[in-house]
């Protein structure tokens, strides 16, 4: 097979097994991006930029971030959206996940939302219809939960419909509104059992019970909200495990050479990956701010976003071909699909010990993509 239907079947099983890689995929970055259709758009779609406006309806899933975001059309799929400010007003489908400093949801979700900011507001028009884990300096959940809520933060107030139980862990106030339900119970964390106020309409069908805690500990909603993003990890390493068999039949060797480089010399591959993945994002910003940058600006940022994607995909094979290697206690590591199925394997266990995860999943993968940025760099000399 020639070295060009080799990279023509390689887009196309990324694109087919790939969400970041759909072949229909809308890549926007710019400092300001304005995505507008009148009949949507059939794709999934990633934008990034200082300011994001999305008008138009989202068939798909929606990556956003920038510095302040604004999705003002219904996103049939997942979302995922961060920035110093970022207002959601049009309904999500699926799933809902929001980070940034001032944040405000006044769209329905049809599924779990998770959100974090220093200023959380959840309109009363809201109807969520999964768990809610929501954690910031201020949280205004005003909507209606159709799952539990988990909450941290300084102050929370609560004034809609909570079909499930509420657990909390404040540091200033917790207070429920005139319309504040609760069907289930309320446990409720912080200094003094006084940091509750409750109108006197205000309904909690289960009990209520109060625990004393010396600070608000945000690492516990950190841990629950892992285990919603485990089970969305899950889905996506199957479809990771057949790209990765895929790529592997198609470039043998250099998919060899990947796996020596990532064991002969881990923490200096770690190392590596670690600066590429920091410093890549702000040298692509500075080219932006720059008429003549611009275009080069987007090419970089293009291979960026298809090294993440690659090395993601990678990451099992590298991780199977190491584990092999260190219990064999072999001098070198070997590539095999049966050594590939162990890799997946032994990441799909992380995933479900959220508490230790990310500290294994990310070394890894910064492993592996600072070994395709290796592998690039040596190419490029090569060649030249």
């Amino acid at each position: 097979m020639s070295m060009h239907k080799k990279l023509l079947a390689l887009f196309l099983t990324a694109a087919m097994l790939t969400p970041s890689l759909a072949f229909g995929a809308m890549l926007e970055a710019n400092e300001e991006v304005l995505i507008e259709s009148d009949e949507g758009i059939s794709e999934n779609v990633y934008a990034a930029g200082g300011n994001v406006s999305i008008n138009a309806a989202i068939f798909g899933d929606l990556l956003t971030a920038g510095g302040n975001v604004l999705v003002a059309d219904a996103v049939s799929d997942d979302l995922f959206a961060a920035g110093g400010s970022v207002t959601i007003l049009a309904d999500t489908e699926g799933d809902l996940r929001v980070a940034g400093g001032q944040v405000l949801i006044a769209g329905d979700v049809g599924g779990e939302l998770i959100v974090a900011g220093g200023s959380v507001v959840i309109s009363s028009d809201v109807n969520i219809g999964g768990d809610l884990i929501a954690a910031g300096g201020q949280v205004n959940i005003d909507g209606d939960v159709g799952g539990d809520v988990r909450v941290a933060g300084g102050v929370v107030s609560i004034n809609g419909h909570v079909a499930g139980d509420v657990s909390a862990k404040i540091d200033e106030r917790l207070a429920l509104g005139e319309n504040a339900v609760i069907d289930g119970r309320l446990d409720y964390g912080a200094r003094k059992a006084e940091v509750l106020k409750m109108k006197e309409s205000s309904v909690v069908t289960g009990e209520t019970a109060f625990s004393q805690i010396e600070h608000v500990d945000y690492k516990g909603m950190k841990d629950f909200g892992a285990i919603g993003f485990a089970a969305f990890g899950l889905f996506k390493l199957v479809l990771f495990l057949v790209s990765a068999l895929v790529l592997m039949g198609l470039f043998k060797e250099r998919t060899t050479k990947l796996v020596k480089a990532a064991t002969a010399d881990p923490l200096k591959m770690l190392g590596l990956g670690f600066v590429c993945l920091i410093v890549t994002p702000v040298a692509i910003g500075a080219l932006f701010a720059t008429v003549v940058g611009s275009p080069l600006a987007f090419m970089l940022l293009l291979a960026y976003i298809l090294t993440i994607i690659i090395a993601s995909v990678m990451t099992g094979v590298v991780t199977g071909s190491w584990l092999v290697k260190l219990v064999k206690k072999s001098k070198q590591a070997k590539v095999s699909w049966k050594h590939t199925l162990a890799g997946f394997l032994f990441l799909a266990l992380v995933l479900f010990v959220p508490k230790v995860a990310w500290l294994i999943l990310c070394p890894l993968f910064l492993i592996t993509f600072g070994s395709m940025v290796t592998m690039a760099h040596k190419t490029f000399w090569e060649k030249k």
